[in-house]
């Protein structure tokens, strides 16, 4: 859960697409309980795919 906070702060509060992404990819790489954080798993996937960065 920390890996999604990092990564909204990069992407809402500092503007950093590229370690906002980072930071979403590290939260989905590890495993989170997908019924319990289903709302931020979807969140996390939709902003890689808009942000775009890789």
């Amino acid at each position: 859960m920390i890996y999604y906070r990092l990564g909204l702060l990069y992407d809402l509060n500092l503007k950093q697409p590229k370690n906002a992404v980072i930071y979403y990819h590290l939260y989905l790489k590890n495993t989170p309980d997908q019924e319990k954080e289903k709302d931020q798993i979807a969140y996390a996937k939709g902003r890689i795919s808009l942000l775009g960065v890789k």
